[in-house]
């Protein structure tokens, strides 16, 4: 707690022992240091942002930035499980920026890279310079965050606004502890959790999160009944607000074909897998260490030497003895923040979804509050090497764990995919994107083989309807209006003039449901190819009548 910045009034150190501090101008210092590590964040958000190909989610992301305004707000908010706003915003990026992969990305890195900055400020004012460094560096190499603001999707926006919202509840502390006007924070506070689900509808749950937040830090600063009325008051104002979001999420769960349907418990496995990434380590082995000689046998103890289990021990014992010395200085920051991480994971265990990427996505935000606790906990070691090598050993394993990330950035290789398609290609073969029950080729496949494959026959083009999500795929024709729907009782009309097919698929069991259709034609299964999950299957023409 003794690197708070010079400049810092004598009456705020002497508050640090009750966790509340004043405003203090940042120093040129300050403000050099919280420079370079944004840069360091956005220099990791942009390395290779372009190198891998779209997949799914960014090709819907594409697909809808293209609909005009008047569709976005008013048709597709009860279709799709996310609010049109970042569709908006991407809408205007792209026609400034262009549709390229790095362009598509970037109002991404720039939200993660933001947030990198923010978290600086909010730590450096809270617990001091050490801290601001640890918790933004923390954040500037984290996987997780990097991997999500290298895709052209919303998260990173969400985590953008809620680490502001954790700034402007510390302020709101810092301002009533001095016995200041509060109105324009409570404004302010009100306007972000209201913001946050126009950009998502489970940032419903983030906007619940961060007032957990804020009533903790009330409560353990004594503060709570004396505003009582005014969290009243934020609470009508944010309904008020959401009230649009809102609607649209009700009248979404309203349909039978709503993706709510995908809902289930996460089992025991995809937690794990979220806990890994959520601590930053989950691309490290969890093996063997390799640097064991040969001769040593495998033992618990040995596998407690993989390098995943010592990043995330050494984090874990580093945070407790963080936590500790928070209650003894009445740092109640700190308790607040770990009790928000368990109203996460309850929340988490409640709605998050089986699938681990889309489980990342529900906790995403919560590293900023991970990165700070980390920070404050090397801060307040009282002995100075100790410090440094708590330093390193938090950041260093980010760092470490993000390099290995990188190789494995690609979701799905549909630009490999597309080029070996093509090549196999020949005149008049009719080209079929095969369905699974939810996500529609219409904004997926078909608007990525559109994007790779420069020579595709559009006017040979078929899908099949899912069996869910009809209405996605309906207004997935009229954005992809050269894909013809597959009639499983024409098919022999649609698909008799050609001399071949090739069924496209993003998994081979959504191929599988046209075995049985195009046997039924006469037509044979020639080879199957494949990139990853991802596929093409080669058929020969139809002989029917």
């Amino acid at each position: 707690m003794n690197d708070l910045p010079s400049d810092v009034p004598a009456q705020n150190k002497a508050r640090t022992r009750s966790g509340v501090r004043g405003y203090w101008p940042v120093t040129r210092f300050d403000l050099l240091i919280s420079i370079l590590i944004t840069f360091l964040g956005f220099v990791a958000r942009i390395y290779s942002i372009g190198a891998s190909s779209l997949w799914v989610d960014e090709a819907a992301s594409l697909a809808f930035s293209r609909m005009d305004w008047t569709d976005l707000f008013t048709t597709l908010p009860a279709i799709e499980t996310n609010p049109p706003v970042y569709y908006a915003i991407l809408n205007g990026w792209t026609s400034l920026a262009g549709t390229s992969e790095t362009a598509l990305r970037m109002p991404s890195a720039l939200a993660g890279t933001a947030s990198v900055f923010i978290l600086f400020l909010i730590a450096l004012k809270q617990y001091g310079r050490t801290a601001a460094i640890v918790a933004a560096g923390f954040l500037a190499v984290s996987a997780l965050h990097v991997s999500y603001a290298q895709e052209a999707r919303v998260t990173p926006m969400v985590t953008l606004l809620f680490t502001i919202g954790l700034g402007l509840v510390n302020a709101l502390i810092s301002r009533l502890q001095n016995q200041q006007a509060t109105w324009v924070l409570f404004l302010a506070l009100s306007v972000v959790a209201a913001a946050l689900p126009y950009l998502h509808y489970s940032a419903f749950f983030v906007a619940i999160v961060l007032g957990c937040y804020a009533l903790l830090r009330l409560f353990f600063g004594g503060h709570l009944r004396a505003v009582a009325g005014r969290i009243g008051a934020v609470a009508v104002l944010v309904l008020l607000l959401a009230f649009p979001p809102l609607f649209w999420a009700f009248e979404l769960l309203g349909h039978a074909d709503s993706p709510a349907g995908w809902l289930k418990p996460p089992s025991f496995w995809d937690a794990k897998y979220v806990f890994h990434q959520a601590l930053g380590h989950g691309y490290l082995p969890f093996g063997r260490a390799g640097w064991l000689p040969a001769d040593v046998q495998d033992s618990s103890a040995v596998r407690l030497l993989a390098t995943r289990r010592l990043a995330e021990l050494s984090l874990f014992l580093i945070c407790c003895v963080g936590v500790l010395i928070s209650l003894r200085q009445r740092e109640n920051s700190i308790p607040a923040l770990l009790i928000t991480l368990g109203v996460v994971i309850i929340l988490f265990f409640g709605i998050s979804q089986a699938k681990p990427i889309l489980i990342e996505r529900t906790i995403t935000y919560s590293t900023p509050m991970l990165a700070m606790i980390a920070g404050y906990s090397v801060s307040v070691m009282r002995w100075r090497p100790l410090v440094i090598v708590a330093a390193f050993n938090v950041i260093g394993f980010q760092a470490v764990n993000l390099s290995a990330y990188y190789p494995r950035a690609e979701k799905e290789p549909w630009r490999a995919l597309f080029a070996r398609t093509e090549s196999n290609y020949r005149a008049d073969n009719a080209v079929i994107f095969a369905s699974g029950p939810y996500l529609s080729p219409t904004i997926s496949t078909a608007i990525l083989a559109e994007y790779y494959w420069a020579g595709l026959p559009k006017q040979h083009a078929f899908t099949l309807q899912p069996a869910v999500a009809g209405r996605l795929h309906a207004l997935g024709l009229s954005l992809t209006p050269w894909v013809k729907d597959l009639n499983l009782q024409t098919a022999c009309a649609q698909l008799g003039a050609n001399t071949g097919i090739i069924v496209i698929f993003r998994r081979s069991e959504d191929a599988e449901q046209l075995v049985q259709t195009l046997g039924a034609l006469n037509s044979r299964l020639l080879s199957q190819t494949t990139e990853g999950e991802l596929g093409f299957e080669l058929w020969s023409a139809t002989s029917c009548t």
